[in-house]
């Protein structure tokens, strides 16, 4: 299945960085096959990254807009950077 990417995040999944991808949804399952795209449009999407294959999917829920649970247990300080930084982006704090 295709999944489109801002450019901004392509040289962070390029380079290993960004691990994971946080998306609205049930509809991605383990073992399914992500096509990297730069435009989910398939007309003129471009492919940026070889192929690869969803290892797991998790259940995110945001609670009063600033409590994160992951598969309803809380992710909190270094955690919680950490997740940031595997989504691409410099820190928790920065979104």
């Amino acid at each position: 299945m295709i999944l489109g990417f801002d450019s901004a995040f392509v040289p962070q999944i390029q380079a290993g960085t960004k691990i994971h991808t946080i998306r609205r949804g049930h509809r991605w399952q383990a073992g399914q096959l992500i096509n990297f795209s730069l435009n989910e449009d398939q007309a003129t999407g471009r492919t940026f990254h070889p192929d690869a294959v969803v290892s797991s999917t998790q259940h995110l829920r945001i609670h009063n807009g600033q409590h994160l649970f992951i598969d309803e247990r809380p992710i909190l300080g270094v955690e919680l950077d950490q997740l940031a930084q595997h989504d691409g982006f410099l820190t928790q704090k920065c979104c």
